[in-house]
């Protein structure tokens, strides 16, 4: 395989960076993550923030912040996955695309994992939720490379 003029090889440490947060995706996945962990945790301490909230309302955020977590562990590793491919393919849809597919793909293999956990349960909209970081993610960094070549066609 002959590599294209100005394409480098995929750097080993660069890969090295989003295989290790997958790892800690997979350690968050584990029980000591679990709801019931979390909210010994993060009720009470929303609780101390909002001392009037009823538990309802402390148990739907406790809820928010574990969706916003999935939403943030994608958009970051979309973003690592990414970061690690560009410098293979510096123009173009491939780093976005592998970015994209293989952190969704380690988000149905993270959810299938959960289901099989005990205290965890593996969600089709968990992953949807994963999805759509590593979506907006790659969104931001398209846009970025689009204002980027218009800056230097400008030049």
């Amino acid at each position: 395989m002959s590599e294209e003029p100005g394409q480098a090889r995929l750097s080993p440490l660069r890969l090295l960076v989003p295989l290790c947060w997958m790892a800690a995706v997979l350690w968050f996945s584990g029980e000591a993550f679990a709801s019931v962990q979390t909210s010994q945790i993060i009720i009470p301490l929303l609780r101390a923030l909002w001392p009037t909230a009823s538990p309802e309302t402390l148990s739907l955020i406790h809820g928010l912040i574990r969706k916003c977590a999935h939403f943030f562990e994608y958009l970051l590793l979309g973003y690592l996955w990414y970061w690690s491919l560009r410098p293979r393919w510096p123009l173009g849809k491939i780093p976005f695309l592998l970015a994209f597919f293989l952190s969704l793909g380690w988000a149905i293999f993270d959810e299938t994992h959960q289901s099989g956990i005990p205290l965890r349960t593996g969600s089709p909209w968990d992953v949807l939720i994963d999805a759509s970081g590593v979506l907006l993610m790659q969104a931001i960094l398209w846009s970025r490379q689009g204002r980027e070549q218009i800056k230097n066609q400008a030049r």
